[in-house]
């Protein structure tokens, strides 16, 4: 786009000439020629040699060349130009030469004069005057010819002549879409293109509709707006990062312009096109400024004609929108699925669609605004709540208050409660991950990595939260055990010198689950085994290995947690039951001889009851232990009203193919 900028500016020269000489009458008696040039004329594909650009407009007078001698005249400041852009010109091309022709005031005598110039590159006086200027045979005007490529931007300058022509378009957009543009033509060898024309054959729908605006004092603002669906390549915008636009125009000129995208909430129409607005009206043409570069009235003003403007502009898309509106829909599912603490929105998700902001489509918008609401709900709930406890009577007030009060708190309650269930559903989903990766070779690796999914290890819950261990997955209770110990030596939480270390140790102190018998403590130790291990043997006995810790447990007169507190738990006669975390194989099975095991009912499990010491023991398969963990949660789920989420579906949060096209893309 750089090898362009110097054309684009003497275009832009063009168009200002043009207007301060026609005026009102630009359109119509205007012109402009850019003539490209080729390296080698008759090839029209060869390398751009340059550009010719020439206007009729009012001409290098004695103002307008004295700001051209400026580099940083504010001549053209109210047209929002800073004076500096003939300077491109000098870094692009070698060879720049100027013809103008201007109508001269001398005395009384009124005639036409001529300047000739090159401009060139040098610390001083960069502008060169020719001799022998002579006067144009058709009036004023002025005729720049750029030359002599930079090699840097020769090279990125476009070859194709459609390509050129429509990077002028989008430059141009402004004035082309407000239908202020006087002639302007691209000739390229024996290809001449009308650019108005080539506007009008970008654009695929036009429609034109009356807008009323309802002002803050009351009365009402009538405006035009020509709605347009465009070819995407007629964006004015370089980068391509903005699609849809609005002009608003006075005096038939383009006066403010903006990228509508967020207001919206569309990029591209179907991929393909793109949405430009052109407002026009008697209210505008009486409210813009001298320069015609601002619109004068106040803001409050322009936001109603904005809002006004957008409804109508959405009403004229509105395929378009609904289109969006259902991927917004989709999109506020899925977060809701994600998230089910906003699941209180089921019943009033097309309320809340609508509340979004246009251009709120995706996943991190939509949860952003779900946050807002719920926070002003809860906020809502608070004060409902306050006022129930201060009510003087029990009327039919307060009765419905209360009602609204109650059926919010329960919508809540459920969606905190669906929300703990899918974070246990994520830990199945990697137990389950885990499960599936069965190498002989790493299966040490494997035991370990289940172990911390289960419960970190070399710790104990004096350095955890409930939310830090899943216990649940081999028994719900086990989540609320407040003191354990996760693979640390005895001798650390027990007067017992041994090192053995039992993978988790529960002590009844404060273990919740078990409270409702006063009688005696109880202890709870859970043991992994590698998955598919098959090689247990009478030194390698897991039933003989929670014996052994059972009984130094039992003769152990105190325990320790890791602040160095000290508890005297009457260890002696507690009652203790066991979990050994393992594949049912043969010598597993061997190991058991002799003790009074039975199989569970699904055969994926064992249960004894052992004396001597006293102690319940459930063998439990991997298997086993995901598939009931699998099964509870999946109750949880059906009891919540999440029917839609299946327990064996992808863990939310994870992005299909097919729901990474609910985002907004191009």
């Amino acid at each position: 786009m750089a090898a362009l900028l110097p054309m684009f500016e003497a275009v832009s020269n063009g168009l200002h000439a043009i207007d301060d000489r026609f005026g009102e009458d630009a359109r119509r008696q205007g012109r402009i020629d850019i003539e490209v040039l080729r390296a080698d004329p008759g090839v029209a594909s060869s390398a751009v040699a340059g550009f010719v650009v020439t206007d009729n407009g009012i001409g290098l007078n004695d103002d307008n060349y004295k700001s051209f001698l400026r580099p940083d005249s504010q001549h053209k400041i109210g047209r929002g130009g800073k004076g500096v852009g003939r300077l491109g010109w000098l870094k692009v091309f070698r060879d720049i030469r100027v013809d103008s022709t201007y109508e001269a005031e001398d005395g009384s005598a009124v005639g036409l004069s001529a300047r000739s110039f090159d401009f060139v590159l040098r610390e001083d006086e960069q502008v060169a005057l020719r001799d022998g200027a002579s006067v144009s045979a058709t009036g004023p005007g002025t005729r720049v010819s750029l030359r002599g490529f930079d090699t840097i931007y020769g090279n990125k300058c476009p070859l194709d002549a459609a390509a050129i022509r429509q990077r002028i378009i989008g430059h141009f957009m402004q004035v082309l879409a407000t239908g202020a543009a006087p002639v302007i033509t691209v000739i390229d060898g024996g290809e001449v293109t009308d650019l108005r024309a080539a506007f009008d054959d970008l654009v695929r729908d036009t429609s034109e509709q009356a807008v009323t605006v309802v002002a803050e004092d009351g009365h009402e603002i009538i405006l035009t707006v020509r709605h347009m669906r465009a070819a995407k390549s007629i964006r004015p915008d370089a980068n391509h990062k903005n699609y849809n636009w609005l002009f608003m125009s006075a005096h038939q000129r383009a006066v403010d312009d903006a990228p509508i995208d967020e207001a919206i909430g569309l990029k591209s129409l179907r991929g393909e096109e793109v949405y430009v607005g052109c407002v026009y009206g008697d209210y505008l043409d009486a409210h813009v400024n001298a320069e015609r570069t601002a619109f004068t009235f106040g803001s409050d003003e322009g936001r109603a004609i904005r809002r006004a403007l957008v409804d109508s502009i959405m009403a004229y898309l509105g395929d378009y929108v609904a289109e969006v509106k259902e991927r917004k829909r989709a999109v506020a599912r899925r977060v809701m699925g994600e998230y089910p603490q906003f699941l209180y929105l089921q019943g009033e998700m097309e309320a809340f669609i609508d509340r979004l902001a246009p251009g709120a489509a995706s996943r991190e918008q939509v949860f952003v605004e779900m946050c807002r609401d719920r926070f002003r709900k809860t906020n809502a709930a608070h004060k409902d709540a306050a006022a129930l406890r201060s009510a003087p009577a029990y009327t039919g007030e307060v009765k419905a208050r209360m009602e609204q009060y109650q059926r919010f708190v329960e919508r809540q309650q459920q969606g905190v409660l669906a929300e703990y269930v899918l974070l246990r559903k994520s830990v199945i989903d990697i137990l389950d991950r885990y499960m599936g990766f069965r190498d002989d070779r790493d299966s040490h690796f494997l035991e370990e990595a289940i172990h911390k999914l289960v419960v970190p290890m070399r710790t104990d819950s004096s350095r955890l939260e409930i939310a830090d261990h899943q216990l649940w997955l081999l028994d719900d209770r086990l989540a609320f055990f407040a003191y354990f110990a996760s693979d640390k030596a005895l001798k650390t939480y027990t007067d017992d010198s041994s090192l053995d270390r039992p993978d988790i140790a529960f002590f009844y102190d404060t273990c919740f689950a078990w409270q409702e018998q006063e009688a005696g403590n109880t202890v709870v130790l859970v043991e992994f085994k590698r998955p598919g291990r098959d090689d247990y043997n009478g030194a390698e006995n897991p039933i003989r290995q929670l014996i052994g810790y059972i009984t130094k447990i039992q003769g152990s007169t105190s325990l320790r947690d890791a602040q160095g507190r000290v508890f005297s738990p009457r260890l002696k006669n507690a009652a203790f039951h066991c979990y050994v975390v393992a594949d049912i194989t043969d010598s597993l099975r061997d190991a058991c001889h002799g003790y009074p095991f039975h199989p569970t009912p699904d055969g994926e499990g064992l249960v004894g009851y052992l004396r001597n010491p006293d102690a319940y023991v459930e063998i439990v398969s991997y298997t086993k232990m995901l598939g009931d963990a699998k099964m509870r949660n999946a109750i949880f789920f059906r009891k919540l009203g999440l029917t839609d989420i299946d327990p064996s579906a992808p863990t939310p949060g994870e992005i299909t193919g097919e729901e990474a096209d609910l985002e907004q893309v191009e």
